[in-house]
């Protein structure tokens, strides 16, 4: 096409102005120029591949923006939070909008003021939103974690079956599939469900050649787990299943003299904030958390990913560990295995498919719980409290939550992450009555005066307001401000509600009666023999006595590839080998060459006397025992100056 050149050039400007980055990472150029050239796009990059940017940067060439469905609302906010702190015009739309900002945001985006807008899948479902997307030229449509359409996946979310609706009523706008893991059978269905007209295929590999993934088979985890937290300096995350283990393995870390904070749903909005930034600043080293921490999250020096307990599928497992090493330096992932490990995940997987008889039991106390009675409720978003639901009926939480997700794939309801509702306000009074306020109430005509000034309309709408950016102009702190608030509310003068955190449920249709519930036994039952198969997946991965990236390569569905190099049973392949001198001589050999960088084409170049599957077994030792390092371009140099007299291989 010829306005290629013409992106290209355009295209690394915006990278360097808007990501601060010179070159782009493999394969993001060509993903961003089918989508420029019109064509549908499936890609799949390991998570750290830059996925996001491949949408967001044709978004600011394109005319039109683009429409993006994402399944998390974290995530749709951290990724919008991240476009206006650089000026990029972007909004994210979800169930748990106030309704007058979200009218607000639909009149701006079907007047084309956004270049991207970030939807939740259930919004595709309201006709108000249709409308609005009706007056917006887009031009291309990003679908972010596509595996969630297909019921082979490890997230499968009905909702995203709706998406093709979009794609069939804009056929002429093209579509952007992308997500970090997806076996062949789950990329095809995301073809057909999607309905990709022979689409631009990027199906890159799930593992990145600078990790080091490892098993440790052990009794006495939380030693184990300190040893490894001890041998590498720099930041660290430590997953684990559930909420109770994550504070508890913070907890003995700290106790062990080395500082580790705790993150997971259940903490607050403001706790987890402050958790997240000390973490992403390097304020603190060690994260102990839930699958909930991670998700939309940068950071490249990510050193140590170990897994306390072992996800339920492969794909989780490598999207976790893909946040280590970003920066393309050396890391590992480590997955901590006890005796009874696996049985016991064996026993959570099957707890997540509970009878049909407990699903309508709970799905009639949750009817109860949020008031709905028979024939109504369709279409409306409730907020949900899992721990006082639970409390009420006398129900386990791993119970409700499995009963969730069976109604949610069943396409009777559907779940959201905690929901931060902004604090809103609209004035009472008029302006010439607030005059009358300075002599008495100093503070509050202050306070009101700064509203009136930071946001337009406040007079007329209820508005969205940060009682953060309040305080830093009227010179208070933020609990000052919230309480000069409260008692404004309090005296008529405005109307003023705090933000709070909840997660809601969206019931998608009117609550039936109780014989009527409609439950597809063979669906779950699939899903639940799908569920089964993936850990039989992961039981061959930790049991596997050769090279590990094969046999995950061979359940992704990637060609078969030689023994990887860079995970622990191919590095005791190695070790095994290393007292010849011949492979000592070689080391010495690509040390020498690495007084200055070089990459690993010319390495082989240098060395033709050597076989290249035997430089590149060297080379990737080297790199996971920290001797060499690796840049993000594939340059490698000596990593200390110390290595040449240090460098030992295990006899």
């Amino acid at each position: 096409m010829d306005n290629l050149p013409l992106f290209r050039k355009e295209a690394y400007r915006l990278l360097k102005q808007y990501w601060g980055y010179e070159d782009f990472r493999p394969r993001q150029l060509s993903i961003m120029e089918a989508v420029v050239e019109g064509k549908d796009v499936i890609a799949v990059l390991p998570t750290g591949g830059g996925k996001s940017l491949c949408y967001q940067l044709p978004a600011l060439y394109l005319p039109g923006g683009a429409l993006v469905i994402s399944p998390l609302i974290a995530l749709m906010n951290d990724q919008v939070a991240w476009a206006r702190k650089r000026g990029i015009p972007a909004v994210a739309l979800h169930s748990g909008m106030d309704a007058s900002i979200l009218e607000q945001a639909l009149e701006r985006m079907s007047a084309g003021m956004y270049k991207l807008v970030y939807v939740s899948p259930e919004r595709l479902r309201s006709t108000r939103f249709l409308e609005a997307l009706a007056g917006w030229k887009f031009s291309f449509l990003a679908v972010d974690e596509a595996h969630c359409i297909s019921q082979w996946g490890h997230e499968f979310r009905p909702a995203y079956l709706e998406i093709v609706h979009i794609r069939q009523a804009y056929s002429r706008v093209p579509v952007m599939a992308v997500t970090a893991t997806a076996t062949r059978q789950v990329r095809e269905d995301i073809i057909r469900l999607l309905d990709l007209h022979h689409p631009f295929e990027v199906i890159g590999s799930f593992s990145r050649a600078n990790i080091h993934y490892a098993v440790v088979r052990t009794e006495d985890k939380l030693h184990a787990l300190l040893q490894i937290i001890k041998a590498k300096p720099g930041s660290k995350l430590v997953y684990c299943r559930d909420r109770r283990t994550t504070v508890q393995v913070a907890r003995w870390l700290s106790e062990q003299g080395i500082p580790a904070a705790a993150y997971h749903a259940g903490l607050s909005y403001e706790e987890r904030e402050q958790r997240q930034q000390a973490w992403l600043t390097g304020n603190a080293d060690n994260m102990v958390c839930t699958n909930a921490f991670g998700m939309g999250i940068h950071k490249d020096d990510v050193r140590v990913v170990v897994h306390y307990h072992m996800p339920e599928s492969l794909e989780a497992y490598f999207q976790e560990t893909g946040r280590a090493g970003r920066d393309g330096l050396p890391a590992q992932a480590t997955v901590l295995v006890g005796l009874h490990d696996l049985d016991q995940l064996q026993t959570w997987v099957m707890s997540r498919y509970p009878d049909l008889e407990t699903v309508r039991q709970v799905f009639a106390s949750l009817m109860n719980y949020l008031q709905i009675p028979a024939g109504t409720g369709g279409g409306r978003a409730f907020d949900f409290y899992l721990p006082d639901f639970c409390q009420r009926f006398g129900y386990r939480p791993v119970v409700v939550q499995a009963v969730l997700r069976i109604l949610e794939w069943e396409g009777w309801l559907y779940r959201t992450d905690a929901v931060v509702h902004p604090s809103v306000a609209r004035f009472q009074i008029s302006r010439s009555d607030l005059l009358a306020l300075q002599q008495i109430y100093p503070l509050e005509a202050l306070v009101a005066e700064i509203l009136l000034r930071l946001y337009p309309g406040i007079a007329d709408v209820p508005v969205a307001i940060d009682e953060g950016e309040i305080a830093r102009h009227a010179g208070a702190s933020r609990m000052q401000v919230s309480d000069v608030l409260m008692h404004m509310h309090q005296m008529g003068w405005i109307v003023y509600k705090a933000s709070y955190e909840s997660p809601q449920l969206l019931l998608l249709a009117d609550r039936p009666p109780a014989a009527a519930l409609f439950l597809k036994a063979e669906h779950i039952y699939f899903l639940k023999e799908r569920a089964l198969e993936r850990l039989k997946q992961v039981r061959q991965y930790l049991d596997a006595t050769s090279c590990r990236m094969q046999i995950a390569a061979d359940y992704f569905g990637e060609q078969a590839h030689d023994p990887c190099n860079h995970c622990d049973l191919c590095e005791q392949s190695i070790s095994a080998h290393s007292g010849s001198a011949r492979l000592e001589n070689i080391m010495l050999r690509i040390l020498e060459l690495l007084h200055k960088p070089c990459t690993s084409d010319e390495i082989y170049r240098a060395l033709p006397d050597i076989d290249r599957k035997r430089v590149r077994q060297v080379i990737d030792h080297l790199l996971a025992e920290a001797y060499i390092s690796m840049d993000p371009s594939g340059r490698l140099w000596v990593y200390n100056s110390s290595s040449r007299s240090n460098m030992r291989m295990a006899d």
